[in-house]
Order: C-alpha cells, then structure tokens, then sequence
C-alpha cells in the first residue's frame, strides 16, 4: 500500500537526524528554523538532461528524467535518489545548482528542501554535466515558472552561477534531437568539438552541424541568466558596475613594490658579489644567466610601476627570490647540508610565528575588505609552506640547486605573506563582522565548495582520461585535486578561511583545466568573458564601499598578461580567481546580512514559447549587459 507525502517526510526527516549521510548548515539552519515559517510551499518540476553513456561501440547520447521537487519549510538539504549507475556523484552538484537557485530568485536557501531523483535507461558518465539544467528546474519550481518544452541543456553549474564546460557535447547533441528536442544549449566557448567521424578525429562547429544535419538549434550560453532566458522565459536587463581602483589598494601596491624594489635591487649586488666565488664555469655561467634574468624582471617592474603597481611589485618578488637562489648557492658551496637544513630550520620557524599571529586575526571583529586581506596572508603562507616542502623533495632526490631555488622562493614569498599582513586592520570600513558570526559563515560556505570541487576535479579526471589531454590542462588537473587535498586538510583542522581560499582554487583550475581542452581561438573567448565577468563582480562590491584587494590584484594580473604578454592562459587563470574571490567575499555579505545583495537586474516573464532561438546572441552586443549573479 502506498503510503501518504506526509508520512513519508516525516520518515525522511527523521532519518536526517538519525544519520549523517547529508549534513545540513547548522549555524545559518538553526537560525532559519527559529523563525516563524509563514506559508507552506510545495511544487514538482521535472527536466530531461542529455548525458552520454558507455556502449561497445564507443560513447552514446541518453537521456535522463530528473524529478525536482522543492519544499517549504525546509533547513537547506539535498537529497539525491537514482536508479541508475553513475560514476560521479551527483550531491555536490545538486547542492550548488540548489543554492545558484536559491540566489537567482531571492529565496533563502535554508527554508527549502530539495528532493532530486534521476533515472535513466543506462549508466551515466559523469554527474556534474547536468547542473546547469538542475538549477533551472529549481528556479522554476521556486519561481512557479512553466519550463520551455521545446528546449533542453547541458552544462556544469559554478558556485558562481556561471556555466562550466562539460564533455561529449555532440552525443549529447544527437541525443536530445532523438528525443524531440527544437533547442540545445551549451557552455560558452563549447561550439567547436572534437568529433570521431569516419575512422579520425575532426574539429566541427556543432551550431552548424546540428542544425543542418538534425534541425536542432545549439546556442551557447554563459551564466543561469542567459540559460534562463531560453529555457523560462526571463528577460532580465542587467547593468554593467563601473568603478575605480580604490586608493587604498593603490597605496598599498605601490608600498609593496616600493618594499620589494628596494630589496631586490640590494639583492642584485650581494648575487653578483656571490658570482666571484663560484669556481665551476658552467655553474656560473648558468647563475649569471640567472642574475640578467632577475636584472631584466627589476627594470620591467620600474617601467610598469605607474600604471601596474601591484604586477610591478610581483615581478620584484620574482626577481628577489632569484638572486636569493644565487646567494643561496654560494653559501651552500661554503657549509653544505649544514647551510641547508639550517635555512629550513629558519624560515620554517619564521612560517610558524607568523601563522600564529595571523591566526589571531580570525577573532576579531574585521571588515570585508580586511577578511580578504586576511586570506591573502594565509595564501602565502600556504604556498611558503608548499615551497619548503618541495625544497625538501628535491634535495632528497639529490637536485641541489633546484632544492635552493625553492628555498629562495619559500623565503620571499613568506616575506610577501607578512607585507599582506601588515595590512589587514588597515583597510578604511565602517562595517566590522562579529567574528564568532563571521566563521560561522566561512564554515558553511566551505562545506559547499569543498563538495563542489570534489565533484568537479572528479569530472575533469574523466574528461582528461576520454580525451588523453597531456600538459597544460593535466597539469592544472594536478593542481586542482592539491588544492582540493589542502582544502580538505585545513577544515578538518579548522582553518576555514584558508579551506575556503584552497577549494575555491581548486575550483578555479579545474575549469582552467577543461578550457584547455579546446582551441587556442576558444581560450581567448574564454578569456575574453572571464574578463568582463571579473569586472562586474569586483564592481558589486567596490560600488558598495568594499575595498577587495585580493580580487583587484588578480584582476591587474590578468590585464596585464592579456595585454601586455598576450598570456592568455594565465589571463584567463587570474581573471578567473579574481571574480570567484569576489563572489565569495559577496556571498560572506549576503548570509552575514540575511539578505541576497542586489544585482541591479528587472525581471520581467515571457511564455517560453514567445523566447525564439534566433534572437541577437551576439557575444559583442551581449557582454555589454553582461551582469552575472552576486554572491
């Protein structure tokens, strides 16, 4: 006999509490939970992703039903069933696409229950690919909005609320016009593929493709926003958020590099002093090409200064650890081992001293702007602590002199995380966090993008595995699931800040890491929206008084590199970070106040059926409006 809606929630709830199988946030929970619930909200949407699925003849489009049902009251858990195999867990990215969602129609998230149950005919591959499409079914459901039936997606959902690259883009394709579908949205970037077609791999543009051979019209899309436009019927008018660099982030560039200009240019004399000593010819002749390189880095930054304070001040640190490898040779020549591990010894010790004091931060009542300070310094001190470790490493394996440039580099860049303290209570704010509150916060948010990284560096393995991509983006691969290792580590040890910092990087290069598997051309439209995407999110936050310096200096780098370097992967790396630490510095804001902040953006609903694919979805009149979600 079948029970009753009503029994069965009440079993499912108390089994929440019974188990641990899905943690809810208590600190933002329990408050939601004391307050009077007013209306009781229950509705059922359900959406038809494409996914791909593994046959003896190579990788096939299937599609799969994804019931959303969404209730009220509710205390922000996800629960997820399914009746067919999946090789990556899907929690992480339904939590996120409940959140996205949650921000997008201005609902608190921890008045609401969310019940996901997938099922499909065969074993799916991989799980975040359906996000995107898991968070318009749940804005619709919280918004009672009627999906386009026409229309389908695919895509990953960030955290924030943009749309990740995914894979197997022309099965999914061929899938969703198989199952009647008119329109097919993917990830930005994403329109050109590689495809096996006849014995080898060719490159083909699947708007084209699909709508020749299929009918289907494939549109690419960036954000929810511009997924919502297409598949509920939204139009949304956004405003682009003009600002300034802050002067004090200004001032406090230029005092870096003045700082590290000063020193890098002493440590050129004591390095070409140190040369003279150096007997080997080739060893110096290599330190020499070392010491012009550092020379080089040192006239680069004079010249930028002006207009690239904070890049000038990173080109100094480079130049200084340099000539510290130069110094550090010469000295390893005189005492050996003794010299080494007494350096270790040093600035591990100075590491220390300055983690304790830095920690202390963390309990008093800070700013926004002086939070992201914080985890700027404690960056640092993550990435000293990585340099000692490796320096470690290969003077264990016998690599003298890579071991010294490590070390060189551990001790600049822990030089550089006391400079970023120094700052932290400095920062002109009127609005001080209660810190208890504050890390209460920190501590939920990083539940989240520590489950979404974990999701998402998974996910990348598997793409990278398919497609048997080496170099960059395996390397940024790489660089993801360390993060995600440190994230995980630090929480456990209850440095949330820092765990946040690390799982938000992770994140970072994981989707680094997908953009790579595709064209040099598509990289630099990658770029290209990353940048105006960073714009708008640190212009949120400096129209509101918030000096956010971390995301600023990633923003200049970016610039700088694209500009000036035509570096676009590094560009496209620092814009990247730049807009994801400041959305996390806005999400602090929102939860802190109980309340979503403002994007600016008018609302308005049209029937899906009145939204035509056709419209003017030209990326040049688009990013002009461009205005993606704040959190």
């Amino acid at each position: 006999m079948r029970l009753k809606a009503t029994y069965i929630l009440l079993c499912v709830f108390v089994l929440t509490i019974l188990c641990s199988s899905f943690t809810s946030l208590p600190s933002i929970g329990d408050a939601s939970r004391n307050e009077p619930v007013l209306l009781k909200y229950e509705r059922k949407v359900t959406v038809y992703a494409p996914a791909v699925t593994r046959t003896p003849y190579g990788y096939k489009g299937v599609m799969t039903k994804i019931e959303i049902e969404v209730i009220k009251p509710g205390s922000g858990d996800v629960f997820i069933s399914t009746n067919t195999f999946m090789e990556i867990d899907m929690q992480a990215s339904a939590r996120t696409a409940a959140f996205v969602a949650c921000t997008f129609a201005k609902k608190n998230f921890y008045e609401y229950d969310f019940y996901v149950k997938i099922s499909a005919e065969a074993p799916i591959v991989g799980g975040p690919s359906a996000g995107a499409l898991m968070t318009i079914g749940m804005i619709a459901a919280l918004m009672n909005i009627t999906l386009n039936p026409e229309a389908t997606m695919t895509g990953m959902i960030n955290p924030d609320g943009t749309i990740g690259p995914v894979g197997g883009i022309f099965e999914k394709a061929e899938a969703a016009y198989k199952a009647g579908f008119k329109l097919f949205l993917i990830p930005y970037g994403q329109d050109i593929i590689a495809h096996l077609e006849g014995g080898r791999i060719e490159y083909i543009n699947i708007t084209s493709y699909a709508l020749k051979k299929w009918g289907l019209r494939v549109i690419e899309v960036s954000d929810i926003y511009d997924a919502a436009h297409y598949l509920l019927g939204i139009v949304i008018k956004r405003t682009t958020f003009e600002w300034r660099k802050p002067m004090f982030i200004i001032n406090v560039a230029r005092a870096l590099f003045n700082n590290l200009y000063v020193n890098a240019s002493k440590l050129v004399d004591d390095a070409r002093k140190a040369l003279t000593s150096i007997k080997d010819y080739y060893l110096r002749r290599q330190l020499e090409k070392t010491l012009n390189e550092a020379k080089s880095l040192i006239n680069e930054a004079k010249s930028i200064n002006a207009s690239w304070p904070y890049v000038a001040a990173s080109l100094c640190f480079q130049a200084a650890y340099l000539t510290q490898y130069i110094i550090y040779v010469k000295e390893y020549a005189v005492s050996g081992k003794d010299f080494f591990f007494k350096t270790v010894d040093e600035i591990n010790s100075t590491l220390q001293n300055i983690s304790n004091d830095i920690a202390k931060y963390e309990h008093k009542a800070l700013s926004l702007s002086s939070i992201e300070i914080l985890v700027g310094a404690k960056m640092r001190l993550r990435y000293t602590s990585d340099a000692i470790n490796t320096a470690l490493q290969y003077y264990q394996l016998g690599d003298i002199l890579t071991s010294l440039m490590w070390l060189a580099h551990a001790k600049w860049r822990l030089r550089t995380a006391i400079d970023w303290a120094n700052y932290i209570t400095s920062v002109p704010s009127a609005v001080q966090f209660n810190s208890t509150e504050m890390l209460r916060i920190v501590k939920s948010i990083t539940q989240e993008y520590i489950y979404e990284a974990r999701t998402v560096v998974v996910y990348v393995r598997e793409v990278i595995s398919e497609v048997g991509m080496l170099g960059a983006a395996n390397q940024e691969a790489e660089e993801a699931s360390s993060m995600l290792s440190y994230a995980e580590s630090d929480f456990n040890d209850g440095d949330y800040l820092l765990a946040l910092a690390e799982a938000n990087e992770a994140i970072v290069h994981a989707t680094i890491a997908l953009n790579l598997v595709s064209s040099s051309e598509t990289l630099r439209k990658y770029a290209d929206l990353a940048r105006i995407i960073a714009y708008n999110s640190i212009g949120q936050l400096v129209n509101r008084g918030v000096a956010p310096m971390l995301s600023i200096c990633y923003y200049d780098f970016a610039e700088y590199y694209l500009m000036k370097k035509n570096d676009v992967i590094t560009a496209l790396f620092n814009y990247k970070m730049a807009s994801a630490q400041s959305k996390i510095l806005s999400l602090i804001w929102s939860l802190y106040n109980g309340t979503i902040i403002s994007t600016n953006e008018q609302i308005t609903q049209v029937s899906p059926h009145e939204v035509q694919p056709n419209v003017n979805t030209s990326r040049e009149n688009k990013l002009t409006y461009t205005d993606l979600l704040i959190f």
